[in-house]
């Protein structure tokens, strides 16, 4: 009965820093015009999702943000051969080279809107949003870039789409399922 308490215990201070769940965003295009093969994911903290909106500024060549609200940022299209990939709490923009700026907000349908602009010593975009719908005003690469880019004649604009909340696993069901199995094999090893 005692191993049972202890188990119990550990698990109590375990399961609440599991239960915090990221809030992950993903880029779906909503129409044909270029560059709707882009990828764009944004990965933020609970606590900022609960309050509601989120500004975030980083400059070329900025620091480690160990308490940011982003815990990460991915954007790439087809072909791309170096994606912006940034973990503002882990490390710099790769080479320290990037810069990354975004109001948005949080909204009730799950949707996110306000506008968002990066760049690294490859690509760069920005995007803003009408109400939930974001369009592309303007992305730009060293590499080629399908359908459009300055290897074409065509401006990398005007694509439509949404950022939409993605469905993820909740950690909290999870913890709680792995501590009956805890518990359920400590009262048989016991008997």
């Amino acid at each position: 009965m005692k191993r049972l308490f202890a188990t119990l215990a550990l698990l109590s201070a375990f399961i609440p820093s599991v239960c915090l769940a990221n809030i992950v965003y993903q880029w779906q295009v909503q129409n044909d015009l270029p560059p709707q093969y882009i990828q764009l994911r944004l990965d933020f903290a609970q606590e900022v999702y609960d309050q509601g909106s989120f500004s975030f500024h980083q400059a070329p060549r900025g620091p480690i943000l160990p308490d940011s609200g982003l815990i990460s940022f991915f954007y790439t299209f087809p072909a791309n051969l170096s994606p912006m990939d940034y973990y503002p709490r882990l490390q710099p923009f790769r080479f320290g080279l990037g810069a990354l700026d975004m109001e948005v907000k949080f909204e009730a349908n799950g949707l996110l809107s306000g506008w968002i602009r990066a760049n690294d010593q490859h690509s760069s975009f920005e995007m803003r949003s009408r109400r939930e719908l974001w369009e592309v005003i303007a992305a730009e690469s060293d590499q080629s870039m399908p359908n459009c880019g300055w290897t074409t004649n065509v401006k990398c604009q005007g694509a439509l789409g949404k950022m939409v909340l993605t469905d993820i696993p909740e950690p909290g069901s999870i913890a709680l399922i792995a501590a009956g199995f805890a518990v359920f094999g400590i009262r048989r090893r016991s008997k």
